[in-house]
This record gives structure tokens, sequence and C-alpha cells, in this order.
């Protein structure tokens, strides 16, 4: 019998390292609120430009992984700080101009008016040169970590 019990802690323990492999390396997902938040961040920011005469942003979904992967990374280390390599995640939609807002705040109209409280911030969110957008969203010790991450 302690044969048989060997047997099976030797197998489990490959089967164990495999799940947890598996499980770990599985990238992180975005749920259904941090895609509200998303969609309500594009209606706010496009609302401004609108009001500004400004043709509105089309999302980027694809990059708004990206932005969201950002977002928790600032929440989780409770510091803003912006994308590194922008140029480099941009560069595949042949972008020719780029910039970032990056923000925390209680809500999301709040991190709006914030940005636009900003000389830089405002310039980018009322660059016309900008036409799409990536935005990420977490929610993260009780703020909302926003990237908005722009190009054209």
């Amino acid at each position: 019998m302690t044969d048989l019990r060997r047997l099976l802690r030797v197998a489990a323990v490959p089967l164990l390292l495999t799940l947890a492999i598996v499980f770990t390396s599985q990238p992180a997902v975005a749920g259904a609120r941090s895609h509200r938040f998303r969609t309500d961040m594009l209606r706010l920011v496009n609302e401004t430009r609108h009001a500004h005469g400004l043709s509105t942003f089309g999302l980027n979904l694809r990059l708004s992984v990206e932005a969201w992967r950002h977002s928790r990374s600032m929440g989780q280390r409770f510091v803003l700080y912006h994308t590194s390599n922008l140029s480099a995640l941009v560069q595949p939609y042949h972008a020719h101009a780029w910039g970032e807002n990056i923000a925390y705040a209680r809500t999301l109209r709040r991190v709006e008016q914030l940005w636009m409280q900003s000389y830089e911030h405002r310039v980018n969110l009322l660059n016309p040169a900008f036409h799409r957008a990536a935005i990420g969203v977490v929610k993260s010790h009780g703020w909302l970590w926003v990237t908005l991450q722009l190009y054209g």
C-alpha cells in the first residue's frame, strides 16, 4: 500500500505543477465592469471632442488590452507612470503621432475633468491628429485607474 501511495504522490506533483503553470500563464482578462468603464470613458472623451468640433475617437480593442494591463499595473503599485513602449505599441497601426493620458480618481467624470484642466492632457484630448484610442480602466484600492492611449 505504501508503494501505491508513493506512486500517486509522485504522479500528482507533475500534474499540480502543470496546472499551476497553465493557470498562472493565462493572460489577465478584463471583466464586464472594466468593459463598461472603458465604454463610459470613451463616451466622455468623445463628448468633449465633439463639443470642440473634433471627430470622435475610434476604439482599438486590441490595443485596449495593453492599456488595461497598464492601468492594472498602476493600480496594483498605486503609482502613476506612463507606458514606456507606447511608440512600439502603436507602430503596427501605422501611427504617425501618439500620446497618452493617465490618471486615477473616484469617478471617470473626474478623470476627464482633471485631464481638461491640465494643459498637456487637454492638448492630447483635443489633438486633431489623433483619431484612434485605446482605453484601459481598472478599479483598485477604491480608485479608478485609467490609461488613454491616442494615435493618428
